[in-house]
């Protein structure tokens, strides 16, 4: 707006620390760099803020999401490479990934971006041959474990309808309702393969609304800090007592994640297969508690 001074750096810090972010902690980043108006220096100025808030110690990742199915409704058409496919989730994930610190992850179609000391280790075991999320070792479980250090979901002018760790946890509990897909990789010498993809999260999700029963049950644990930076919203919630609360909905209530609506055939459907399932998911909770994955 003419007038509004653009959002810097300084501004950025100052929120995040008011929000509860401290030096060493990771930061799962879902950003919005419109939501800010005018933000000084653009994508790289907003990326330091991030990591001068983590400190040098700390980490930062995002979600480098491609789209890359093979003939699926919203494929992009790419091959993922991960040296050379952009991120279709915003400006602010393009250019982090492409940062020479950064290490991006192998995975076809949910590849994740990080800079940090243990970058390089976390984004190791995702690749074309794991599942969607990489399971147990993958990007997501690492940032979520963070080694036993502070982990922390952080949304800049975004909603948590944008949450792709509430897929992580839909795979750690192996939800029936993931499906198998193929993937496009993009093979060194250019030439294009199409790959098997497990644990897929195609299909609609309740939570995609933020109106949903999850967001209400979420906000109602008063985990979520929230401050103003600019005209955009800073939102910062503990990872692992995201998981702790997604696993408790989704004992309290199977299939929580889908839509609450009779009409939606996928999501009755996969409400009934989780409800077979139930003496599986408790024991699936108690494995992702003794990995350190939530409270």
């Amino acid at each position: 707006m003419s007038g509004v001074p653009p959002v810097t750096k300084a501004d950025l810090v100052q929120a995040l620390k008011a929000a509860g972010i401290v030096p060493g902690d990771t930061l799962m980043v879902h950003s919005s760099l419109k939501s800010f108006g005018s933000f000084d220096g653009g994508p790289e100025a907003l990326i330091d803020g991030l990591l001068e808030a983590a400190g040098p110690d700390g980490h930062v990742a995002m979600p480098t999401l491609t789209a890359t199915y093979v003939n699926l409704p919203g494929a992009s058409g790419l091959a993922f490479h991960k040296a050379r496919t952009p991120s279709r989730v915003g400006a602010v994930t393009d250019v982090f990934w492409r940062r020479p610190e950064a290490v991006r992850s192998g995975g076809l179609t949910h590849s994740v971006a990080c800079i940090g000391p243990n970058a390089a280790a976390w984004m190791a075991a995702h690749g074309p041959e794991t599942t969607t999320f990489g399971g147990w070792d993958g990007p997501y479980a690492q940032y979520v474990r963070a080694e036993g250090r502070p982990s922390k979901l952080v949304f800049l002018g975004v909603t948590p309808v944008c949450n792709t760790t509430l897929h992580a946890v839909e795979e750690w509990l192996g939800l029936p309702y993931l499906a198998s897909a193929e993937a496009l990789q993009e093979l060194e010498d250019g030439r294009q393969v199409a790959v098997p993809v497990t644990h897929a999260p195609l299909g609609p999700r309740g939570f995609y609304k933020i109106h949903d029963r999850h967001h209400a049950q979420m906000e109602a644990t008063g985990r979520i800090r929230r401050v103003s930076c600019g005209p955009a919203t800073v939102a910062v919630m503990d990872a692992r007592a995201c998981v702790a609360e997604t696993i408790r909905q989704e004992l309290a209530s199977p299939g929580a994640l889908l839509r609450d609506r009779p009409d939606c055939e996928f999501s009755t459907k996969g409400r009934a297969a989780c409800l077979t399932m139930q003496d599986e998911l408790r024991a699936r909770a108690q494995e992702i508690r003794a990995r350190g994955l939530c409270e």
